[in-house]
């Protein structure tokens, strides 16, 4: 672990000051000034269930944006001086993960006060956002887990198809097909079902038994990935470009 936090760190910093951190900063601002005001009635918070619920989704998307640009510009040849200093390869893998879970708190941070500079996020909804928050941090951790153990050269062609494969069969629109596959497509769905606890609690602005049950199972799920992707980079055919 120790290992892991300092990759994250050089990592890190070394994206800090390469200028790409500022594009994702750039990037939040664009999809806060192009984003609506709204309320949600089902929710105590109407207006934080509105703003974290619109946001629960693009800000996954740009975190995994963000991940594939950490990923390219820090793995390559000059990766072998880091890994030659590292017991495990794991702790590599682990360590570009925790670099790109890191950047996103002070993202998430700015998103809120942006929400509220604009008046998305009304004050009185204030005290909905660490729970919100918590959830957006932790669907994040696992995105960024994910995008780092399905790029090269942590993960193959037979990783990202099975990827490709399976988010088509469980994301594809249940009302179109026949019982016996709507009911496959509910069994295929059940891992993900952590991942939307968290997003419906956040949807809600309300902190609710689910959430809290997911979130140990959406932070194991991140190491397995990481373990996973860790172990396939330390076999003997792997080539850094």
């Amino acid at each position: 672990m120790r290992q892991a936090i300092a990759v994250a760190r050089l990592t890190v910093d070394s994206y800090v000051r390469s200028g790409w951190a500022a594009g994702e900063v750039v990037l939040v601002l664009v999809l806060v000034a192009i984003s609506t005001g709204g309320g949600d009635p089902r929710s105590p918070h109407p207006g934080a269930a509105y703003f974290f619920g619109l946001h629960g989704v693009d800000f996954l998307g740009a975190t995994v944006l963000g991940t594939v640009v950490l990923v390219r510009r820090t793995v390559g040849a000059r990766s072998l001086v880091v890994l030659s200093r590292l017991t495990s390869r794991t702790a590599y893998v682990g360590g570009l993960t925790l670099a790109s879970a890191a950047l996103r708190v002070p993202l998430l941070v700015l998103l809120i006060g942006l929400g509220l500079a604009t008046g998305r996020l009304p004050a009185a909804d204030l005290a909905a956002a660490p729970a919100a928050g918590l959830g957006l941090l932790a669907n994040a951790a696992l995105a960024a887990a994910v995008t780092v153990g399905l790029m090269a050269p942590f993960g193959g062609r037979r990783e990202l198809l099975a990827a490709v494969a399976y988010g088509v069969l469980t994301l594809a629109p249940a009302r179109d097909l026949p019982p016996l596959a709507g009911d496959v497509q509910a069994v295929l769905q059940l891992p993900l079902w952590p991942v939307a606890a968290i997003y419906q609690a956040g949807a809600m602005a309300a902190l609710t038994p689910a959430e809290l049950l997911a979130l140990p199972l959406v932070a194991a799920s991140a190491v397995g990935v990481v373990l996973a992707a860790g172990r396939r980079f330390a076999g003997p055919d792997v080539v850094l470009a």
